[in-house]
């Protein structure tokens, strides 16, 4: 009956209209005495769904009270293998529990205490407990830092990578890493010089960067690094300036003085992050120290004694000598003018500018030789 009133079926499909009023007038018939209610009755339904509603809320109210050791509970049941505290009240935060380390270096653990539910009284006695990387477990008693309000040790010169954990009493904190690894460092530091072409100086080469490397003002540095490792940054750092000596009756003083130069310069990483270069001219020197990183935040160690020390071009110096200052002269004569002249490179011109003073007031510029 209920397919021959279907509207998607055709009518062609369905017979004879009066045939199906027919029927339909005895199925109706058929099932007025039958009670469909009582076929699914509510009330069961009803029950199951208030028991699942008590149930929800009894799981739910332990987070009210108490939801990080619940939680807990809870995440130990769903990953048993997790890595995760010990469900108690005393628990521990580590600061950088997981962390990279340069080989050789000292470890400081430090642990703060916690309560989740309520204060109590700190242990009186809290263990680093470790395994290092062949298996073998240790295990140091940690004391306490009022300043810190932690408990703190020290692992001194650590060399290989390590799995610890703290414990007190009852309480356990989950497992952390500690990974070693080399300490960026440079292994090959070069600087290229080639000084102004006017001073006729030959280029120089200065390997490994050691004390004290004198060049000229203005030269072109070429500066060349190799590391042991890729690295993410390397910076030339100066530390203190070139005292640049000038001297107080000096009318060009402050034309004299050296530029200010940068607190710090950049060097360019080559793509495979092991070497750097750098270039700019000799404008001022002074101490200056390399400062690398790479990917771990970790630092190059201290770095030797540098220096650079810029000479700068003087200008050049002039006495003339005093021959008795003749103030008459026959035109025939000849005036010998003694001339002293020096430079710290070479002089590149000497003119005499000299007027003789007759009625047309003849004037003239002689050049000297050097070599005279």
């Amino acid at each position: 009956t209920v397919e021959l009133n279907d509207p998607d079926i055709p009518e062609a499909h369905k017979g004879s209209a009066l045939m199906r009023e027919l029927l339909t007038r005895q199925t109706v018939k058929a099932v007025s005495g039958m009670n469909f209610g009582e076929s699914a009755p509510p009330t069961r339904a009803t029950r199951w769904g208030v028991a699942s509603c008590v149930a929800v809320l009894l799981l739910v109210a332990p987070f009210l009270f108490s939801g990080s050791n619940y939680g807990l509970l809870w995440a130990r049941f769903f990953h048993p293998q997790g890595n995760y505290d010990r469900a108690a009240n005393l628990f521990f935060t580590i600061d950088k529990g997981n962390r990279v380390v340069a080989r050789g270096s000292d470890v400081v653990i430090v642990a703060q205490p916690k309560f989740r539910t309520s204060a109590a009284e700190l242990p009186q006695t809290v263990w680093l407990n470790w395994t290092d990387a062949e298996g073998e477990s240790d295990a140091r008693r940690m004391e306490y830092d009022a300043e810190r309000e932690a408990f703190v040790t020290t692992r001194p010169h650590v060399f290989h990578r390590f799995h610890y954990n703290i414990s007190a009493e009852n309480s356990r904190s989950r497992n952390y890493r500690i990974t070693v690894v080399e300490r960026p460092a440079i292994i090959v530091a070069a600087l290229n010089v080639e000084p102004p072409a006017y001073t006729g100086f030959p280029a120089a080469r200065f390997d490994g960067l050691l004390g004290e490397m004198t060049v000229f003002e203005q030269s072109r540095l070429s500066l060349s690094l190799k590391f042991n490792k890729p690295v993410t940054s390397a910076e030339l750092r100066w530390l203190e300036s070139q005292v640049v000596d000038v001297p107080a009756d000096d009318e060009n003083a402050v034309a004299a003085k050296p530029p200010e130069r940068q607190s710090k310069r950049t060097l360019r990483l080559s793509k495979d992050r092991r070497t750097a270069t750098l270039k700019w001219n000799a404008t001022l020197g002074g101490t200056f120290a390399f400062r690398v990183a790479d990917e771990h935040g970790l630092r190059n160690s201290e770095e030797p004694a540098r220096q650079l020390t810029v000479v700068f071009d003087q200008p050049p110096e002039l006495q003339l000598a005093d021959n008795g200052r003749r103030t008459e002269v026959r035109p025939s004569d000849v005036v010998a003018v003694d001339v002293l002249a020096r430079d710290d490179i070479a002089i590149g011109a000497l003119e005499l500018h000299y007027e003789i003073l007759t009625r047309d007031g003849r004037r003239g510029t002689l050049a000297v030789e050097a070599a005279q």
